[in-house]
């Protein structure tokens, strides 16, 4: 499931972001944008017997379930993503370190958990989610590329850095290896990279994109190998789009090689050890003679 169960906000707030968000438009941005504030800044709370605590906690609550119904709810029209890029920027600056980590950081840490919930689902599961109408293709692919356009309009575009503590693209891709199902994890981390091409910092040349690519490259070899032509399309469209001439010319960085074709035997280590463990550890409750 897409939607996060642990965010816990009033019905009565809910309809009122999700008025306010959805009648946000290019003339009304900064009058939406400050609605907004009243029910993700503790201060602009209404008053209350809440604790300083407990205003936090709901303010930051209620900032979680924006920020989720944006992305799993909103993105559908890309024509609307410059605004809510501009809503987030907005909040990001004005709430600033109010609260835990940043707001564009949070936007990331929710992004990677809709991620890893969209590899575990099928697409009547995901069409059941988000209501998003069945296409010709993988509705949870398109979905997933849309999101990766965002988050790179939200970031790379505007020069800001995807820090790997919010979300990690190279584990993404690693994990995408792992589990044979690189489709989802090279659509999502070619869609944010290719927003890259608007940056002044973020160019083929910087050692981060670098590193990407490098592993790119080595995903494209292995599927190369297979003939999955959806994957090699995806890093072959990215490669153009950033203005390079072949994916060949890319230098791989010599990590997922060994992790694609090793995965049985670390998964039966994993197994052996969680085995051995057992032997030694005893239950729960149990006497250690």
């Amino acid at each position: 499931m897409i939607d996060d169960e642990t965010i816990r906000t009033d019905s009565e707030t809910i309809e009122d972001i999700r008025i306010i968000t959805n009648n946000t438009g290019k003339s009304n941005l900064r009058q939406k944008s400050e609605e907004l504030k009243r029910f993700v800044v503790a201060g602009k709370l209404p008053d209350g017997k809440m604790s300083h605590e407990e205003r936090q906690e709901r303010a930051h609550g209620n900032l979680r379930w924006l920020l989720q119904y944006l992305l799993s709810r909103r993105l559908n029209a890309l024509s609307l993503h410059p605004i809510y890029v501009d809503i987030i920027r907005e909040l990001n600056y004005s709430l600033g370190s109010r609260h835990r980590v940043s707001v564009i950081g949070l936007t990331l840490m929710q992004a990677g958990g809709i991620f890893k919930k969209c590899m575990l689902i099928d697409e009547d599961e995901f069409h059941g989610q988000t209501k998003v109408a069945h296409g010709t293709g993988s509705v949870i692919k398109k979905y997933l590329q849309d999101l990766g356009t965002f988050l790179g309009s939200l970031t790379l575009a505007q020069n800001e850095p995807i820090r790997s503590c919010y979300l990690n693209l190279k584990q993404i891709l690693f994990e995408g290896a792992a589990v044979k199902n690189s489709r989802l994890a090279v659509a999502f981390v070619c869609r944010i990279l290719k927003e890259s091409v608007h940056s002044q910092v973020f160019t083929p040349h910087n050692p981060w994109v670098k590193s990407l690519l490098g592993l790119l490259r080595e995903v494209y070899d292995i599927q190369h190998s297979v003939q999955d032509v959806q994957v090699t399309m995806e890093i072959e469209t990215l490669v153009r789009g950033l203005g390079l001439l072949r994916v060949h010319d890319i230098q791989p960085i010599g990590l997922l090689n060994d992790i694609y074709h090793n995965v049985p035997k670390i998964l039966q280590e994993r197994q052996h050890l969680l085995a051995m463990k057992r032997m030694i550890m005893p239950p729960n409750g149990a006497d250690v003679q």
